[in-house]
């Protein structure tokens, strides 16, 4: 093998060195060239088209709910692209916008950020494609979705019917065919940044609100200010919006399935399971209705920790709260099936004041849970939830996953809910929900951001181990970052701001340095760093954002060793700090992480 590779060796320098003055090879190939972009004429002289299709007259031809509509005609449109999925979302699709509105793509690529630009101008040939409808509420809730232009939805065969009926809830399908994409779309230029489509940045809250799907926000708006719930081509669903200043609300949302491996459409509600605000509970939403559950996701693990704690159980009874409790309306509630507190945290005031109990009505039903939910602890709080999470969909309800057993019908076998879940646990992607303007705003992402509800400005970390996870930081937020040096160097001529910090591992102080330029009063600054221990670095790198008139919005880090005192010192100083991993102990040379 040897003799090869000596082989080899020789030929490449024999090849490299025919000429004195030969440019070395770095590695580097040239990059490859662009293909053409497509220019309005030629897109509507390929396609066969006069002139192009607004994107809002595209949508006009979808005139009513569940009937999705087929294009045979030459209908040819020319959007902007407003979406990336570099991140992880907007999941193999994009949106595309004109002057009149937006569409929902369903292109059917994974990672196509790369193949598709932000701000690229494609053409799209629709016919033979579909136009369909996405979310569409017609149960405890009401509104329309948003339009999706796609393929045929799936079909599959009804053995009990003997004939095909739709696969899924969706009435079209992702595009997802290579051939198909090159027949049907046209790459054209990609726009200069100033030329490209604003987001629309005028949006309030009031606006949102009158958009809303919730039956009840619904019933309080007059009827022309609800025009989303009712207009299918409403030209802001969409679009590119900018909204400054959520804030994290009190709600998540998220859906299972008990088992993932059967069916599970809208009309199969035996296999369906929601986190979120209980329906038609308005009462409630001062409250928090998290579940325990402050991310963006949950991993396997901690969606199996959460169902195993609802397991463990058990059920709270009237007579534990009994000095909070009026006793006549605990009579009235176990009289009327309503049997413990779990029984209560899985019925709505609503469903209880529908029942015209004399004497108890969704107020009074409203004041038993307000008083029991002030008087529980967080953690016993959390475990009942998940008991009292109802299984089903729309009007469809089984009753709480605790209380009840599998249907053997659907399922093959009759076990306990929660033991069917715990057989098939599964990362779970969480909504968050936020406040903008008095209006209710949910956010889905695959992604995890812990500090998504502040203003960043800039980033901080200390050298050496801090730069590395600094940079990669800074790098996704797009902003700049700071580091302050142990030993300044004697370049560093100009002022400084200073502070002494003692290093947990080497046990001495040292004063740390940061030029005065590089931070500016108001500025709102993010700390972040490899470890925490007795949190002496993150207070100093504080202290130094304070003496620039600054506002430290929270800390970063990546292991914290919870069973040291300096993460509680740090929080008990009234900052905010968020851990990736947090180390519970290191005994006997083992490393154990505390689980959230």
């Amino acid at each position: 093998m040897k003799k090869y590779i000596v082989a080899l060796f020789a030929l490449a320098v024999a090849a490299v060195s025919c000429r004195e003055f030969e440019p070395v090879f770095t590695g580097k190939y040239p990059d490859t060239p662009l293909e053409q972009p497509a220019t309005d004429e030629y897109a509507l002289a390929r396609f066969g088209a006069d002139a192009f299709t607004t994107i809002a007259d595209l949508k006009k031809l979808y005139v009513k709910h569940g009937e999705p509509v087929e294009i045979f005609d030459p209908i040819v449109i020319r959007g902007e692209v407003t979406s990336s999925d570099e991140s992880g979302n907007v999941y193999r699709e994009m949106f595309l916008q004109d002057a009149t509105g937006a569409i929902d793509f369903k292109i059917g690529r994974s990672s196509s950020y790369d193949d598709y630009k932000v701000g690229q101008i494609l053409y799209v040939n629709c016919s033979g494609l579909v136009l369909g409808e996405y979310g569409f509420k017609d149960r405890d809730y009401s509104g329309s979705g948003q339009l999706q232009l796609g393929l045929k939805r799936n079909m599959a065969m009804n053995l009990d019917k003997g004939e095909f009926e739709a696969a899924d809830d969706y009435e079209t399908s992702y595009i997802d065919l290579e051939p198909v994409l090159r027949a049907k779309v046209l790459k054209g230029a990609i726009l200069p940044a100033e030329d490209r489509i604003k987001p629309k940045s005028d949006i309030t809250g009031a606006q949102i609100l009158s958009y809303g799907y919730d039956e009840v926000v619904v019933q309080k708006m007059k009827p022309q200010q609800f025009q989303l719930s009712t207009n299918i081509q409403e030209p802001l669903v969409g679009m590119l919006v900018e909204l400054k200043g959520l804030q994290y609300a009190n709600n998540v949302f998220t859906l299972f399935y008990p088992n993932p491996n059967l069916n599970h459409t809208s009309t199969d509600g035996k296999n369906r399971v929601f986190l979120s605000l209980p329906n038609e509970n308005e009462q409630w939403e001062s409250y928090d209705y998290t579940y325990g559950v402050p991310w963006w996701a949950l991993t396997k693990l901690r969606f199996s920790k959460m169902v195993e704690g609802a397991k463990s159980v058990s059920a709270p009874q009237f007579s534990d709260y009994a000095d909070v409790l009026d006793a006549g309306v605990v009579n009235l509630l176990k009289e009327n099936g309503i049997a413990d507190v779990v029984d209560l945290f899985a019925t709505t005031p609503k469903a209880i004041a529908d029942k015209k109990i004399a004497g108890l009505g969704a107020a009074e039903a409203q004041g038993a849970v307000s008083a029991i939910i002030d008087k529980m602890d967080p953690e016993t709080r959390t475990k009942v939830e998940w008991f009292t999470l109802v299984v089903g969909s729309g009007s469809d309800k089984f009753g709480s996953m605790g209380k009840i057993s599998t249907d053997e019908g659907f399922f093959g076998v009759e076990m306990p809910y929660i033991d069917m879940i715990l057989t098939y646990p599964s990362a779970q992607s969480v909504s968050q929900y936020f406040d903008y303007q008095g209006s209710s705003v949910a956010i889905r992402t695959s992604g995890y951001a812990r500090f998504a509800d502040v203003e960043i400005d800039k980033v901080l970390t200390i050298e050496s181990s801090g730069i590395a996870i600094g940079m990669a930081v800074a790098y996704e937020l797009k902003k700049r970052l700071v580091f302050a040096r142990k030993n300044p160097s004697l370049l560093m001529q100009e002022e400084m701001y200073t502070c002494p910090i003692t290093s947990y591992t080497k046990k001495e102080a040292k004063l740390v340095y940061v030029l005065k330029k590089f931070l500016q009063a108001g500025e709102n600054v993010l700390i972040i760093d490899d470890f925490m221990a007795d949190g002496n670095a993150a207070m100093g790198l504080a202290n130094i954002v304070e003496q620039a008139g600054g506002n430290v919005v929270g800390i970063g880090i990546a292991i914290e060793k919870s069973f040291q005192m300096g993460a509680k010192r740090v929080r008990e100083a009234g900052y905010r700090v968020e851990s990736l991993a947090k180390i519970a102990s290191l005994a006997d040379q083992q490393i154990i992480f505390e689980e959230d």
